[in-house]
């Protein structure tokens, strides 16, 4: 049997080879004693551990769209289409618009996205410890590691333990079961992952940290006092890294799924070639994915279910494959045999429901109720409610909770400035609940806004602010006004502390150019700057200085003469100075 010689890896690796430099005799000798070694130490493995190694094949399909190349044992990369088999010091290269999607023998589907550059260093399949490590040298990838293995037929296949690791320039991953991820070579978000998550090693760093469900990593040049877990941040829904999920995700499991048993006498489908075992014809499942078993024939060289590759086990040619479900309430699963040569054999079908109907939405208590807008000082507040009966999740802002439990009836939520899911300013909280079939409920919102003023509800909002059809610069210019609504209209507590010196020091400015740059001086009293209404995001309390954009493609300078009402206030909301200020745009 031919083995491939493994790869060593980055320094900073979970593993590590150093080449020595000697003598030619010595390397003779040297590379005779290492074969003895490395055969009789293989020849023990295989007595004592009964590990049968083998190097396993990867799958690489391409996707209608650019160009993907392979590049096999080093060697010039090739344009392919279709599907291929990779093995270890294998390569595979797409394009500025190429995509490809990509398999291992555990189960493991990958989306490579564009101008993604990775190696395979290891693909090794044993009864009892198995391995894959990777190198994403550039671009981005999308990753579903299939759950722990507790099927029967899954478990005679993948009985052993599985190392899963990712190389990257700056940090090595290496993957739990149930991961669900996207990595590029500068950062990575975490989904979903079992146990505390993400194994990461970072250069020069004795200890790795983890990154669990609902964190995203960035790596960067730390600064004094910090340490690398300062990297992590909560997972927003809009974060570039998410760009392309559900073009990753569509065609490919990314859940869990739980099936509920439905007795029935109807024997499995079979014939000679194929007998599918799970799941049983009209049978309700829930979640947005299920497992489909069965036993494949001698004869049968491959089994395609839905038009995915399934993997046989060669010793009881069992086959296991996770699907995806349309948002359907009945969805058709055709499971085809193939030979050799790719031509089809038999086809068997069975057909599945789901429960399609959302939730209940969830109720905010705390705090103000749902659709409030609630102003508050202080940077840490804890956001509560109250669940239905069935809930198994609650996800704020696309981030689930992960304390809540199944059945519970209360959740809470932490907002704040430390944890990065507060800001100065508007805050909008989307609340929605989770069903065991994977629906999600219509949204329940609360607005908090962080600034100066008297703690508490401001108003209750409209209809459109209570069920979010109201969103985006709509909804702050709405909090904006009931905000200023609320603060003190008192005469200037610190008169002349409001200095404008830029660009024109004074009161007026002649422009010729369709952007300018106003800038002044404050008081450190002072708590917030607010221009025409508009209050400054940028600007920190107690600083004394503050500057504003005016610009004809903002919208904040027109032709001709333009007056800008400045005023400072202090934390409790009072007034402390004002001024005005114009300019005249002749371009």
């Amino acid at each position: 049997m031919h083995y491939r010689r493994r790869r060593g890896y980055s320094s900073y690796g979970f593993a590590s080879r150093t080449q020595q430099r000697t003598p030619w005799v010595s390397r003779l000798v040297a590379a005779s004693c290492t074969g003895l070694l490395l055969f009789g130490g293989w020849r023990l493995t295989q007595i004592f551990t009964n590990n049968h190694i083998r190097s396993t094949a990867a799958m690489l399909f391409t996707e209608n769209r650019g160009s993907v190349r392979v590049a096999l044992q080093g060697g010039d990369a090739q344009n392919i289409q279709g599907e291929i088999k990779l093995f270890a010091g294998d390569r595979i290269i797409t394009d500025a618009v190429g995509r490809a999607r990509f398999a291992m023998f555990d189960g493991t589907q990958m989306h490579l996205l564009e101008g993604t550059n990775m190696e395979i260093d290891e693909s090794r399949y044993g009864s009892d410890e198995s391995e894959y490590i990777l190198t994403l040298h550039t671009g981005q990838l999308w990753i579903h590691v299939p759950p722990q293995q507790t099927q029967e037929e899954y478990e005679k296949a993948f009985s052993g333990s599985i190392t899963r690791i990712i190389h990257t320039p700056n940090f090595t991953l290496q993957l739990p079961p149930r991961t669900e991820a996207v990595i590029s070579t500068e950062n990575f978000a975490v989904l979903q992952a079992e146990g505390i998550g993400i194994e990461t090693k970072l250069p020069k760093e004795k200890e790795s940290i983890f990154i669990g469900e609902g964190q995203q990593f960035a790596h960067a040049d730390l600064a004094p006092g910090q340490n690398w877990y300062d990297q992590r941040s909560p997972l927003k829904y809009n974060s570039p890294l998410l760009a392309s999920l559900q073009d990753s995700r569509q065609g490919l499991p990314v859940q869990d799924d739980t099936v509920t048993n439905t007795s029935s006498n109807e024997p499995p489908p079979s014939d000679d070639l194929v007998t599918l075992s799970h799941p049983a014809n009209n049978q309700k499942v829930q979640g947005n994915t299920v497992e489909v078993r069965g036993i494949a024939g001698e004869t049968v060289a491959n089994i395609r279910i839905n038009g995915y590759k399934a993997t046989i086990d060669p010793s009881n040619r069992s086959f296991l494959q996770e699907i995806s479900l349309a948002d359907e309430e009945e969805f058709e699963i055709i499971v085809t045999a193939l030979d050799d040569r790719g031509l089809i054999m038999t086809e068997l079908s069975r057909t599945v429901k789901r429960d399609i109907e959302p939730p209940n939405p969830p109720t905010i208590t705390t705090p103000s109720g749902s659709g409030t807008i609630y102003r508050t000082n202080s940077r840490e507040l804890e956001i509560r409610g109250k669940a239905v009966k069935g809930t198994v999740g609650i996800r704020i802002n696309e981030y689930r909770l992960q304390l809540f439990q199944p059945g519970d009836t209360i959740w809470s939520y932490l907002a704040s400035t430390k944890l990065g899911n507060m800001k100065e300013g508007t805050n909008v909280y989307k609340v929605t609940a989770l069903d065991e079939s994977g629906n999600e409920s219509v949204p329940a919102y609360i607005t908090i806004v962080l600034g100066e003023g008297e703690e508490g509800v401001l108003e209750q909002p409209n209809v459109e602010m209570t069920d979010g059809t109201m969103e985006g610069n709509n909804l702050a210019e709405a909090v904006q006004e009931l905000e200023l609504r609320h603060l003190p209209d008192n005469e200037p507590l610190q008169p002349g502390s409001l200095v404008i010196h830029a660009p024109t020091a004074g009161s007026e400015h002649t422009a010729t150019g369709s952007e300018l740059l106003i800038e002044g001086y404050t008081s450190k009293d002072t708590y917030s700057v607010w221009v025409n209404g508009y209050k400054l995001r940028l600007y920190e309390p107690g600083k004394d200085f503050w500057n504003y954009i005016a610009s004809y493609d903002l919208g904040t300078m027109k032709r001709g003469r333009n007056t800008y009402e400045i005023l400072t206030r202090n934390r409790q909301g009072e007034i402390l100075d004002k001024a005005t200020y114009a300019v005249t745009w002749k371009p």
